[in-house]
């Protein structure tokens, strides 16, 4: 084999391995699947060990309700607080002890939604806030759905007429 024909096969040798294999050359921070996201139809927040998962509202026109899961991730009990704004611009809280590696469900495995006293419309987002007793609050923006989705028919069932 001539000298010719050897570097032309490890040229395009270098060719197809660069170009099967280009996206690991890019830096971590232009690949879309490393960015954090929430694979759900709710919101996510974390405030220190506190975590709200997958929280949504589901509205009737006359019910509205919050859904989604609380979980506590560390050693020690939280006292958790969900703040919303009601209709009439009264800060309103809704508190709760959420015990050290705790899942709460709110509106799910038997459990009763939380009913918010908002404006919200199906397709617009409700500003709330999760605190906790040790760490600064962090406000979160909740999709609010309706019962069209057949995964949620069964919860939004829980609204009533």
């Amino acid at each position: 084999m001539s000298a010719r024909k050897a570097l032309s096969a490890i040229a395009i040798s270098a060719s197809i391995l660069l170009a099967t294999t280009g996206c690991s050359f890019t830096p971590s921070q232009h690949i879309a699947s490393m960015q954090d996201y929430a694979p759900s139809d709710g919101a996510q927040v974390v405030v220190g060990h506190l975590k709200i998962r997958n929280a949504f509202i589901l509205t009737n026109g006359t019910t509205t309700a919050l859904f989604g899961s609380v979980v506590n991730s560390g050693n020690d009990d939280i006292d958790a607080t969900i703040q919303y704004t009601s209709k009439d611009g009264v800060k309103s809280n809704i508190s709760f002890p959420v015990f050290a590696g705790e899942k709460i469900d709110i509106g799910y495995n038997g459990t009763e939604p939380v009913k918010l006293d908002v404006d919200a419309t199906e397709g617009s987002n409700v500003q709330l806030w999760l605190l906790d007793n040790v760490n600064a609050g962090q406000s979160f923006n909740v999709p609010v759905l309706s019962g069209a989705k057949a995964e949620y028919a069964e919860l939004f069932n829980l609204l009533g007429k």
